[in-house]
């Protein structure tokens, strides 16, 4: 099965985009996570835009441990932006594509 990216779409604040992404993703069989969010200089800060990508999507940097270790991380190249724009957040997918298949329960993901 394909793991589809959230479809282009306009919302009217980011609690609500965020809402319908990680729905959809859960029902996909994959999870979101954020990895970086701008804000604006004004007073109280207001957000900006927010860059997501998948949770397995991190570089696995070995470290210099001795204690065998495990990690989920498999360098997923999945990454979407969502924006605030005049008329409302604005979601864009920079890469659609997962190097995993999807996941049957989505209690096997630690977000969910």
């Amino acid at each position: 099965m394909a793991l589809n990216p959230p479809p282009l779409k306009l919302y009217d604040s980011a609690r609500l985009a965020l809402d319908d992404i990680y729905k959809l993703a859960k029902g996909q069989g994959y999870a979101v996570s954020t990895f970086r969010s701008k804000t604006d200089k004004q007073v109280p800060p207001t957000m900006r835009g927010m860059w997501l990508w998948c949770a397995k999507g991190n570089d696995y940097n070995k470290t210099s441990r001795k204690r065998q270790t495990s990690s989920r991380i498999t360098g997923c190249p999945f990454k979407l932006i969502l924006t605030r724009t005049v008329i409302g957040w604005q979601v864009e997918v920079q890469d659609p594509t997962h190097n995993y298949q999807a996941f049957a329960h989505a209690g096997a993901l630690p977000h969910y």
